[in-house]
């Protein structure tokens, strides 16, 4: 920090030149974390990990002094969202009143169990393909070359 101030003939003009510099510096991370903010994805995550992980960045960009609204973080956290979400997204994107962060937390963990207990009807249908395949038999069955170790759980 010093190179900022040396050269400056007035005590005026080293705070003007240090609040430039750091002024831009936050400016860089505020732009930093809106990108994060717009862009992040749940990925693997669970919905309130995800949602956690929104607010810590909501969070500091409103300690950068920056406003947030419920809304923006709304419509963030939809565009996040995997495939198996398109359902509760469209409906909560299409809706004419706002909706609260609580219920849409719980919208969203209604959705997940959904989500989670398809996922799990389609793993028990595919091992009951794989033990029919197993025991038939003709040999030619397509069925059996499934194996329960690729069963996406």
């Amino acid at each position: 920090s010093i190179e900022h101030v040396l050269g400056c003939n007035t005590a005026h003009e080293a705070w003007s030149n240090l609040q430039d510099r750091y002024a831009s510096i936050s400016k860089a991370r505020v732009n930093t974390l809106k990108t994060e903010f717009q862009t992040i994805q749940k990925g693997g995550d669970s919905i309130d990990q995800y949602l956690s992980k929104m607010r810590h960045i909501k969070e500091q960009l409103i300690a950068a002094g920056e406003f947030v609204s419920d809304n923006d973080f709304v419509v963030a956290a939809l565009s996040g969202l995997p495939r198996e979400y398109s359902t509760i997204r469209t409906v909560i994107l299409t809706r004419d009143t706002s909706i609260s962060l609580r219920e849409f937390r719980e919208q969203l963990l209604c959705a997940e169990r959904e989500a989670d207990s398809m996922v799990n009807t389609l793993a028990h249908n595919f091992s009951g393909l794989y033990m029919q395949g197993s025991s038939s038999q003709s040999g030619h069955s397509h069925v059996s070359s499934i194996k329960s170790d690729n069963l996406p759980i």
